[in-house]
């Protein structure tokens, strides 16, 4: 990936992230495909989306959210599922 598109990842996502009103972490080490596509469609299934993020960028892209406080959490395989709603996305 290449500078430019990394800063535009950043931006989209810390956009995101500022609009969410939550957001969840996954670690997803050890999930089989077929468990990981059936939890993608959950989450789907719940209007919020699923992105398997690279935590330096994550990191960057959380630095001034709400998602801030749970930075550390960024390490090893990670996936985060956000939304814009009120409500908590149910899996």
């Amino acid at each position: 990936m290449e500078r430019s598109q990394k800063t535009a990842a950043v931006a989209e996502l810390q956009s995101e992230l500022t609009k969410s009103k939550n957001a969840i972490l996954f670690g997803f080490a050890g999930l089989k495909v077929p468990e990981v596509t059936e939890l993608r469609r959950q989450v789907r299934g719940t209007r919020s989306r699923y992105l398997v993020v690279k935590n330096t960028l994550a990191l960057r892209a959380a630095r001034g959210t709400a998602m801030e406080g749970i930075a550390k959490h960024f390490a090893g395989p990670t996936a985060v599922a956000f939304n814009q709603t009120s409500v908590s996305p149910r899996c």
